[in-house]
């Protein structure tokens, strides 16, 4: 099993192994002191969670429930995995995004915002660390359905402890600021989701998302150029396309259209002005508008489809 999960591969028999070492603990727990059947206990129900084995997760932290903790460290990563067995007790109920299902995960988010107030009133790095990941990993399902805005909050608090303790989970930090960032963007916070780019690239060690942070704070900030035409034609062409994204249901199809063909102008005149004199203005008004604003993925937005279906695992 830990080849295969030093490998990233959940093991074909995952369940079977996790409930073998669950019965191998409890037919034992009188050869262990207490200390270790609850360190154990903890490590396994940690394990049942990345990998999904929700029967045994819950077996575990009852038994973890059982025990009088006295330090407040464990106390709080107990909780942490009871936060995240809620979550993945939904199952594929959390794939619908049903209102009720949401709520149920907003609950648990905001008792794990009071769970982290008290990491930091710990003062153990540690802690704080384990109770930002379990957070992070339960916001994710709604950073993919544009529920951003009801975890925002959540979102900035990680990212402003993890930087206050100068956190090495720098990959992790990197992932925050990026997703705050989109938020930002979202709701026309320019400056802000410039800045928490800024911090990404900062943090981006490996590389992995250079080109998406590049591109993500050039384009940004070529929109807070005022009064002022961005001089290579590329620049032009990607604001144009911006606004004809941005536009309100009210904006007419010939509007959208005009910002859209001087877009393609900018960037091909020649070639994309053979193409608008051989199609009906109708027919291209309706086709270039459903491209850009219904149609394929961008750049971004495939990079970022890719991403989270792969992350966290």
């Amino acid at each position: 099993m830990k080849a295969e999960l030093d490998a990233n591969k959940i093991p074909e028999a995952a369940d079977a192994e996790l409930n073998h070492i669950y019965g191998f603990l409890k037919d034992n727990r009188r050869k262990l002191s207490a200390n270790e059947k609850f360190s154990l206990l903890l490590e396994l129900a940690r394990l049942c969670l990345k990998l999904g084995s929700i029967t045994v997760a819950f077996a575990c932290l009852s038994d973890l429930m059982k025990f009088k903790i006295k330090d407040q460290g464990k106390q709080i990563e107990v909780e942490c995995l009871e936060c995240d067995y809620e979550v993945q007790k939904l199952g594929d109920k959390i794939a619908t995004y049903s209102k009720s299902v949401v709520e149920d995960q907003l609950k648990v988010i905001q008792k794990l915002d009071m769970i982290l107030n008290r990491a930091i009133r710990l003062k153990d790095s540690n802690v704080i660390q384990a109770v930002c990941t379990t957070q992070w990993n339960l916001c994710l399902p709604l950073l993919q359905h544009n529920l951003q805005q009801h975890v925002r909050k959540s979102l900035l608090a990680i990212a402003e402890i993890l930087e206050k303790i100068d956190s090495m989970m720098v990959q992790l930090r990197c992932q925050v600021h990026m997703e705050i960032a989109r938020v930002e963007e979202k709701e026309d916070r320019i400056e802000a989701a410039m800045e928490h780019l800024q911090k990404a690239i900062y943090l981006d060690n490996s590389g992995q998302y250079s080109e998406y942070l590049k591109m993500a704070f050039h384009r940004l900030n070529l929109s807070t150029i005022l009064y002022k035409s961005p001089e290579r034609m590329e620049d032009q062409a990607s604001l144009m396309i911006e606004q004809a994204k941005k536009g309100t249901p009210k904006d007419s199809v010939r509007k959208k259209r005009s910002l859209l063909v001087n877009a393609g102008l900018a960037l091909a005149p020649e070639a994309f002005q053979i193409v608008l004199d051989g199609e009906n203005e109708a027919k291209a008004a309706s086709d270039l508008v459903q491209f850009v604003c219904k149609g394929p993925l961008t750049l971004e937005e495939d990079f970022w489809g890719k991403r989270q279906n792969a992350e966290y695992s």
